[in-house]
């Protein structure tokens, strides 16, 4: 559960930072939308396998329902799900979804994912990026891999911006400190060890608040 629980902080972080949100227009207050990641197989990339995954994949994140803006649960996504790839206030184009069975795994070896997932239907070919694969957009923080900019997608064709938001360099401090709160009320005594294999008192220390 802390294993997905940080991987979204790190993950909106990033999408903060560097990538534009496209915000939605706003439908009607008892129409369902979801809002997704196009994000590469970060799971593939175990013991620092160098190159870019092989595989994309849906991340559902949130969902708007008439009582407002929720987590998706992994329960309610339907088996299947066709998406705007939103962009800078533009789509890039449609592609489609299916659920993947529950505990199933990227390829043979390696680990489960981390949050709800689905298969890309469209052909490879046909499923939209931008820019080419780069050490910034990297499934690790450290190491020879890199990664495809992640992407939003959205369960209805809104890609307008009608707030008009800009692009930062880093998020706003009232947002760092959200994302610093969130991370420290999960892990209050979170170690930096000298060795992976095993953090001690005497071997390893606080990280600064």
């Amino acid at each position: 559960m802390l294993r997905g629980n940080c991987f979204w902080i790190v993950l909106c972080a990033s999408l903060t930072g560097p990538l534009v949100f496209a915000q939605t227009a706003k439908p009607a207050s008892t129409e369902r939308v979801l809002i997704g990641i196009l994000d590469d197989a970060r799971e593939e990339m175990v013991n620092w396998k160098p190159g870019v995954a092989g595989d994309r994949i849906i991340r559902p994140a949130f969902e708007k329902t008439k009582t407002g803006w929720h987590k998706v649960e992994p329960s309610s996504i339907p088996a299947q799900i066709n998406w705007t790839v939103a962009f800078d206030g533009r789509s890039l184009g449609l592609i489609a979804s299916k659920a993947i069975p529950n505990g199933s795994k990227p390829k043979e070896g390696s680990s489960r994912y981390l949050t709800a997932v689905q298969a890309i239907v469209t052909p490879a070919t046909s499923t939209p990026s931008v820019g080419a694969p780069s050490e910034k957009y990297s499934p690790l923080a450290t190491g020879p891999t890199k990664g495809r900019r992640p992407l939003v997608v959205v369960s209805k064709p809104y890609t307008s911006d009608p707030d008009g938001w800009k692009r930062l360099s880093q998020p706003p401090e009232a947002i760092a400190s959200l994302l610093r709160e969130a991370f420290r009320k999960d892990f209050p005594h979170a170690n930096r060890c000298k060795e992976e294999r095993s953090c001690s008192t005497t071997g390893s220390s606080l990280i600064p608040r």
